[in-house]
């Protein structure tokens, strides 16, 4: 039998071809990375590695000096076309090695019109074991045009955003062809065990959305439960001398046991009284709340501190509330009310009074209250947007509702035939592209049913409890930020 052996001097080891494939003519394509390996006995340096056309297949990155034995070094060549067709190169790599000058061919195709813009997104993000309610520290993604036109992202959300937060690190709004963006996610376990979530990466580039799968293990007694509340909330304008509306507060048992919550207390009850709590024992998976009201005693910024003292991790937990004192009154507002039809399992919600007096009396056969409302603005409330309402009957026998407040995604339903536009029924406030709500507004979540049951419907709520909920219901989230904000409400 004969054995190979290791070649006593050096030698270097390196892929004989890189294909870039179409490439629009006058922008550069991401990097390829080309890696050299050390399959012989001695250390090889080297000594250049040039491109027969560098202006076309640039070299950069070089890390290749001395390689020991066994060892690699890597280097990176990108395509820059400078006209359409096949377009060529040379990569050399030289050193002390056995059989240099080595060779690699670099091709691509120039096109005169622009390819489309694709992002390459990693598959998986992976964190290990984490303790149950501490974050680890944010891992960094880089998305990667590799398409030849400049791709947006629409948004970067997390199925999970609890345990698997989104946070942005530079300007992942328009990408470049050749370009890159980064965002980071943290992983804080709610409950001891394996953990997961979906970020998804909604964009113009083709493919889109894609997915990257994330997860971790959280460690800890699984006999300690933990809630999760909102960390801020600001409730916006009240007239000075006056009472505002009561404002809920929803917590929820994120983890696999039991919470008791022994005191709910504010630490300025004069302005922010509690009104209502009805925590006391929360179990796995359900939520308790409690309401407040805020009554200024002087113009401007008011605040005080709720804290929630419980057996669960992380107690006590406190959420930070402000409030402005005004001298006149606060913008008008419109109730809206939610409605439930079982036959559909489908969601509706209105403002308008006939139509609530038809839903309530079975004029409306099937529809029922669910006990949800949010408020919207009156039409022509300063700093607003109008929102549309389409309404469909395209999937008999079932019908749905649905509401945009943006300007081009109305124009696009209302070029559908579809679905039939019902007119501008309320206001609303538009959250950023990280889905953050301006003060005095709260963040209303779409939910899509992604076609359940042969029929579109969307459910529209402030709930983070009802938003897992359908979550886990199979809906997708839709909007701005990792939790998908549609909109935003008048507290």
């Amino acid at each position: 039998m004969q054995v190979a052996s290791t070649p006593a001097g050096g030698q270097l080891s390196l892929q004989s071809s890189i294909a870039f494939g179409a490439q629009t003519v006058g922008t550069t394509s991401a990097a390829t990375v080309v890696t050299v390996s050390n399959v012989g006995g001695s250390a090889v340096t080297v000594s250049g590695i040039q491109s027969s056309v560098p202006a076309e297949f640039a070299v950069s990155a070089n890390t290749c000096a001395t390689v020991q034995p066994g060892g690699q070094c890597t280097f990176s060549v990108t395509f820059t076309p400078a006209a359409a067709g096949a377009r060529s190169a040379t990569i050399t790599v030289t050193s002390n090695g056995a059989g240099s000058p080595q060779a690699v061919n670099a091709t691509g195709t120039g096109s005169s019109v622009a390819t489309p813009g694709q992002l390459s997104v990693p598959p998986t993000v992976v964190f290990g074991t984490i303790a149950v309610g501490t974050p680890s520290s944010p891992t960094v993604l880089t998305l990667t045009n590799t398409g030849g036109s400049p791709v947006t992202i629409s948004g970067i959300a997390s199925s999970a955003a609890g345990e698997f937060a989104v946070s942005q690190l530079n300007n992942c709004s328009t990408v470049a062809p050749g370009a890159q963006c980064v965002f980071s996610v943290t992983f804080t376990p709610a409950a001891p065990g394996a953990r997961s979530a979906t970020i998804t990466v909604t964009s113009s580039g083709v493919g889109s959305p894609q997915t990257i799968n994330a997860s971790g293990t959280g460690a800890g007694s699984s006999g300690q439960g933990q809630l999760a509340v909102d960390a801020t909330l600001d409730v916006g304008s009240v007239l000075v001398g006056s009472t505002g509306a009561p404002v809920t507060v929803t917590i929820v048992n994120v983890s696999s046991a039991a919470v008791q919550v022994s005191s709910i207390g504010s630490s300025n009850p004069a302005e922010f009284a509690i009104t209502q709590a009805n925590c006391g024992t929360v179990a796995v998976g359900a939520s308790c709340s409690f309401s407040f009201t805020f009554a200024p005693s002087a113009v401007g910024v008011r605040s005080a501190t709720m804290t929630v003292v419980s057996n669960g991790i992380g107690s006590p937990q406190t959420v930070a509330v402000t409030g402005t004192g005004t001298a006149t009154p606060p913008p008008a507002t419109v109730q809206l009310i939610e409605y439930y039809h079982a036959a559909f399992d489908h969601y509706f919600i209105t403002g308008i009074a006939d139509e609530i007096t038809k839903l309530d009396n079975g004029t409306f056969v099937g529809w029922v209250r669910t006990g949800l409302t949010f408020k919207g603005y009156p039409s022509g409330t300063a700093g607003t947007v109008v929102v549309c309402r389409f309404f469909s009957t395209s999937f008999d026998p079932k019908s749905s509702h649905f509401y945009t407040p943006f300007a081009n995604e109305c124009a696009i339903v209302k070029a559908n035939p579809d679905w039939l536009f019902e007119g501008e029924v309320f206001n609303m406030a538009i959250p950023d592209i990280n889905g953050v709500c301006q003060a005095g507004t709260i963040p209303i979540y779409r939910l899509y049913n992604n076609g359940q049951g042969a029929a579109p419907n969307h459910r529209y709520t402030r709930d983070l409890a009802v938003r897992a909920q359908m979550i886990a219901a199979g809906w997708i989230p839709e909007g701005y930020g990792p939790l998908g904000v549609i909109m935003c409400a008048p507290i």
